[in-house]
Formats: structure tokens, sequence, C-alpha cells
């Protein structure tokens, strides 16, 4: 008798710590549920980067170097026409023999540019403020990109708005603007002048100040901001 209350009192103090035993919280399940879906969402964002209409480049001393007026200047005016070199393809030579060649990473953005499926749908275009045009014009013909299956030349990529004139930086974008019916908050722009940068993000454009150059870390940083805020600033490195 006295085995068999043991036992009773045994199966009672296990029921009751059944009883207090905390059960799974669906409000908990569901949580974690919910996070995954917002991760999911914050990778496709990630890969689902906003892109602009337009984007627009400047030329000397952004894509390429030295830039025009330092030919026409420094270099006793001698510039087309430009041949490849013998010993670097990536360089062109003046008729002095002076080297011009694009800076940093260019011919990687504009592989991308002109590649990848993502930009399609994207024009690409110029605003220069150069001191020789024609020089500057040649050159897009003559730059030359490799990849795997071939080769492109600059001008192949820029079919957009193309504005090389010594007006201001302001005058070619409320142009394109108006010609192309695109948005400033749909534009990007990369120069390496402080100032146009300025005047171009007061009209909202995200405006990317590269110095030295076009380089991927300005590129990209350039991209994220636009897709942040249209809200027309200067990205600097």
């Amino acid at each position: 008798m006295k085995t068999f209350i043991q036992i009773l009192v045994l199966g009672i103090l296990f029921l009751s710590i059944d009883a207090f035993a905390p059960i799974p919280s669906q409000t908990s399940c569901h949580h974690h549920q919910t996070m995954t879906r917002q991760q999911l969402a914050s990778k496709r964002g990630e890969d689902e980067t906003a892109r602009p209409k337009l984007v627009i480049f400047d030329l000397d001393g952004c894509l390429w170097r030295p830039e025009m007026y330092e030919l026409v200047h420094f270099m006793g005016n001698k510039g087309a026409p430009f041949r490849p070199s013998e010993h670097d393809r990536n360089v062109l030579l003046t008729v002095g023999n002076e080297p011009v060649q694009l800076l940093k990473d260019v011919r990687e953005v504009m592989k991308e540019l002109f590649l990848d499926p993502q930009w399609k749908d994207v024009t690409v275009g110029i605003s220069s403020r150069t001191d020789a045009p024609h020089w500057a014009r040649e050159l897009l013909t003559k730059f030359s990109v490799r990849h795997d299956s071939g080769e492109f030349v600059l001008d192949d990529l820029f079919r957009g708005p193309v504005e090389i004139s010594y007006e201001s930086k302001v005058k070619h974008f409320r142009r394109i603007s108006k010609d192309t019916g695109i948005a400033f908050e749909d534009m990007i722009f990369l120069d390496n002048e402080y100032g146009n940068c300025a005047s171009v993000a007061d009209l909202g454009v995200t405006v990317g100040y590269c110095p030295g150059g076009v380089c991927k870390g300005i590129w990209q940083k350039t991209l994220d901001a636009f897709s942040a805020s249209r809200q027309g600033t200067v990205v600097e490195l």
C-alpha cells in the first residue's frame, strides 16, 4: 500500500512538472519566419539595385589622361591622328609620341555597361568641356575594350546624348533632359572636377566625384547613392 501511494505521488509530481513546462510559442515561430522573409527581401534588394535611365560621363581627366588642354598647351599642340602603341595595346600615342591612356577601372566599368544584361535598357552618354572636341571624338573611336568574345570601342557604348562643347555642364544637362525626356532624378553623372559635380547635383542628378578618374569604388558608391535616394547629391570616396 505504501509503495502504491509513493508511485501515485510521483505520478502527480510528474504531471505537475509537465503542466508548467514552456509551450513552444507560435508567436516566436512566426517571428522567425518573418525575419527570414525580411532577409530574403533584403537579398533581393541587393540583387535588384535600382538602375538610372541615363548614365553620363565626363571625358578629360575622368576617362583618360592627359587632358586635351594639356596636349594643346603643354605638348606642342600635337594630338591626332592617334595610333596604338606597339608596346601596349591599351595605350594610344599622339603624333608627338605622347601616350594617352584610360584611367584606373574605366575599362572594367565600360565592359559592365556594354555586356551586363542589367544595363541593356540604360542609355550611356557624354558631357565634356574638352578643349579639343575633334580629338576627343577620335579617341572614342580608337580606345578599345577587350572581353572574352571580342572587343568594342568606347564609341560603341556611348549611344546616348553626346554633349562636347565649352558650355557649362548645367546647360549640357538641361539640354540632355529636354532632348531625352529623362528627369534629372533618373540620371547619374561622373566627373573629375568638383565644381561641375556640385552644379549638376543641384539640378537633382546623383553625381560621382572621381578626381583621379573612374574607379570601381566611386562607380559602386554612386549607384548605391542613386538607389538609396535620388535627391541630387555629390558622392565621394
